[in-house]
């Protein structure tokens, strides 16, 4: 079907996905729950069951539990976690865009829009300026960050894509966009654990820290 204002052809012509090195089981989080905590009180004591319970053999992660915030005393500040994100998720995001734009055949200087999507860093300037630099975007390209949308990051940038595509073309401009999700769960357990082992009613513990993990995945999308 030929491309009109009223009928833009919308097309993904390359995906991407990159995973972290270490793969963490739940008995490694048992273990590691109870080098900093008191596993016997009621809240982590949950945690722990629910971990044990939701048949997930194994998670990805930038880093055992025996190297960097897993080894210090005290949980990472919100300003260490940040700074981490800004090295280990933006390498993350950068590889999995370079394999959508392979799988694409679209250079980097032919994108002429980013949509990123994460609730794991609330940084300034947000991971997508640092993504855009690092694999050499122009400088004119338009950026879009939304934060906060959690598990419904992935339809969010689709619709956004779909929604900046359309308006481009009423436009008659070309729309070359780059969308990618990074997300980096583990740096928080310490945080998770900490929240658990202080809480008086198990039922109120909150369970990411045993669901989700740490990953970035991307597309290429061409109007």
């Amino acid at each position: 079907m030929e491309p009109n204002s009223l009928n833009p052809a919308l097309y993904i012509t390359g995906l991407g996905s990159q995973y972290p090195p270490y793969l963490l089981s739940a008995e490694d989080l048992d273990k590691f729950a109870s080098r900093f905590h008191d596993v016997s009180r009621p809240g982590i004591k949950k945690l722990l069951q629910v971990n044990r319970s939701t048949g997930i053999e194994t998670r990805s992660a930038v880093r055992p539990y025996e190297a960097g915030f897993a080894t210090q005393k005290d949980p990472p500040s919100i300003s260490e976690i940040d700074q981490f994100f800004r090295q280990a998720g933006v390498d993350l995001a950068v590889q999995a865009c370079q394999k959508a734009l392979t799988e694409g055949h679209v250079s980097p200087q032919q994108i002429t829009h980013t949509i990123a999507v994460t609730c794991t860093n609330q940084g300034n300037p947000g991971y997508d300026f640092l993504v855009a630099r690092k694999l050499n975007l122009p400088l004119h390209v338009d950026r879009m960050l939304l934060h906060g949308v959690g598990c419904a990051g992935g339809l969010s940038i689709l619709k956004a894509a779909a929604q900046i595509a359309g308006g481009a073309s009423l436009r008659r401009k070309p729309a070359r966009i780059l969308a990618f999700a990074c997300e980096l769960c583990t740096p928080d357990v310490r945080h998770y654990l900490s929240i658990a082992e202080r809480s008086p009613d198990s039922d109120q513990v909150n369970i990411a820290a045993v669901l989700f993990s740490d990953a970035a995945a991307r597309f290429c999308s061409l109007q």
